[in-house]
């Protein structure tokens, strides 16, 4: 599948459970979103990183590396906030805040790759290079998830 299809169908799943976990009233539930959401995120942004980050870093193409820094600094914040989470409680309002930068900044970081990031990788890549970095993305998922 093409890693564009790919990051696709685990930014829609990721967005989702963020509103969800920002926008319930239930700490219950919002801890048990976040349980779900924390691992997913982790597991596709190192998978991410690795397979489309550095294929963009090797392209030496100057925006396109631009962008692949970009994306694990936002990565970086984002697991930063849901470690800070993970010792929180959910019930507080500095957890339910943080939800909801977790969330806006998950929607500002997907915005920007589908418009800006996918473009150059169809730009840099082939059908079958982009086929390719699909196989190894859910391949690279996959071994985390075994770890």
């Amino acid at each position: 599948m093409d890693i564009r299809n790919c990051l696709r169908k685990d930014h829609e799943e990721a967005l989702a459970m963020a509103k969800e976990m920002s926008e319930t009233a239930s700490p219950e539930q919002a801890r048990a979103v976040y349980k779900k959401l924390k691992p997913a995120l982790t597991t596709h942004s190192r998978a991410e990183e690795k397979v489309v980050y550095g294929a963009l870093n090797r392209s030496k193409n100057e925006d396109a590396v631009a962008t692949g820094h970009e994306g694990a600094v936002e990565h970086a914040l984002c697991d930063d906030l849901l470690q800070q989470m993970g010792r929180g409680k959910s019930e507080s309002q500095t957890w339910k805040a943080k939800a909801t930068v977790v969330y806006e900044l998950l929607e500002h970081h997907i915005e920007e790759e589908h418009s800006e990031m996918f473009k150059q990788l169809g730009v840099l890549f082939s059908t079958d290079e982009l086929e390719a970095m699909g196989e190894r993305f859910e391949a690279e998922k996959n071994q985390l998830v075994a770890a």
